[in-house]
């Protein structure tokens, strides 16, 4: 397993093991305060950021797109419609002169 994938997991764990403590154990009312500052920091900063870096949108390649078909058809388009302009530039650039 990947180092970084290794400390990914230790904080989720730790983040999991809190959460169980703050739920289960009774806190005194200043520790609760600073309970729910800590949880709300764990599960909206630094669990989500985990999990989204790790099993999110972070994929960077789609060797297999779902409509290769479309994605051709883009590119053609595209395509061309670079070619047009770059000939309408010189057909420009040829009336100037």
């Amino acid at each position: 397993m990947k180092t970084n994938i290794k400390y990914a997991m230790i904080i989720m764990g730790v983040t999991f093991l809190y959460l169980f403590a703050v739920t289960f154990i009774p806190i005194t009312q200043t520790g609760n305060e600073h309970a729910k500052t800590i949880v709300g920091f764990l599960l909206g900063i630094a669990f989500s950021t985990l999990v989204n870096y790790y099993w999110g949108n972070s994929k960077k390649d789609n060797p297999n797109p779902e409509f290769p078909e479309m994605d051709a058809a883009i590119q053609a388009g595209t395509d061309k419609l670079q070619e047009t302009f770059v000939q309408a530039v010189k057909k420009d650039d040829s009336n100037d002169s």
